[in-house]
């Protein structure tokens, strides 16, 4: 096995046991979990209905790219929706002021980089072109 299906696998492995775990998390207090995300951008300027409606979808979000990143579904699609996911979320931190979270992301970020720039879709990852009807 080549350096890149190793650094592939590491990454896969670690974002979606991350993901897996962060939204399990919010759904087992699904309604205290939205509501008290969506508190801490009370005193932003973000409209309160888009805050809430991104936390209402979130942990389905979250778990969704977990199992797709264990199981290798669309690994390089996965990384770019983690991608828009970070962005968003790091967008969030900013206008919120916390930049140690920040900064934080961006090395998930990075690490996200990394595993575009090793990654080969054909390589032990599902994709629609391997299911057949």
């Amino acid at each position: 096995m080549t350096k890149s299906i190793w650094i592939s696998l590491l990454i896969r492995l670690m974002f979606g046991l991350i993901f897996i775990v962060y939204g399990l998390e919010k759904i087992l207090a699904y309604e205290s979990s939205v509501s008290n995300m969506a508190a801490t951008f009370s005193d932003t300027w973000l409209p309160l209905f888009l805050v809430y409606g991104f936390m209402y979808i979130l942990p389905f979000i979250e778990i969704s790219l977990g199992i797709a990143y264990l199981i290798g579904f669309k690994y390089r699609v996965t990384l770019l929706v983690t991608g828009i996911l970070l962005t968003l979320l790091t967008f969030g931190l900013a206008v919120r002021g916390e930049f140690e979270p920040v900064s934080r992301n961006l090395v998930y970020f990075f690490i996200l980089l990394i595993g575009l720039w090793h990654s080969d879709e054909t390589r032990f990852c599902v994709s629609a072109s391997s299911i057949k009807d």
